[in-house]
């Protein structure tokens, strides 16, 4: 259990959790809050950070499901739960820290151009 190998990150789970069930009991949630995501990143009212952050976290969720729809779709099981959380903590983290400077969090490589080509 991911909780159990990280512990410093129950309080962060246990904050994240309520959201995540609920997108997981909404049918399509992910694609809802995808399609959100993308609408919200086009609405020139919010400041661009923020618009920035939504489409690199469209972008970021895309990248994590692409895997685990192939890998379900080809039967298989890919043990990768760990090594994509870290992956996404620290691209979360470096977001934030970049957001709270006042800078736009492009420093993500693929996920960056990728996000930018979106925008």
């Amino acid at each position: 259990e991911l909780s159990s190998f990280l512990p410093f990150f129950v309080p962060v789970f246990a904050t994240i959790y309520p959201l995540a069930m609920l997108k997981e009991a909404i049918p399509f949630g992910t694609l809802i809050f995808l399609i959100g995501f993308q609408f919200l990143c086009r609405n020139p009212e919010i400041p661009p950070l923020v618009r920035y952050n939504l489409r690199q976290a469209a972008v970021i969720d895309l990248l994590i499901l692409l895997p685990q729809f192939l890998a379900s779709f080809a039967g298989i099981q890919l043990p990768l739960d760990i090594p994509v959380f870290i992956l996404m903590v620290l691209s979360v983290g470096y977001s934030l820290v970049q957001t709270a400077l006042g800078r736009t969090p492009n420093g993500l490589g693929f996920i960056s151009d990728a996000t930018e080509r979106g925008l």
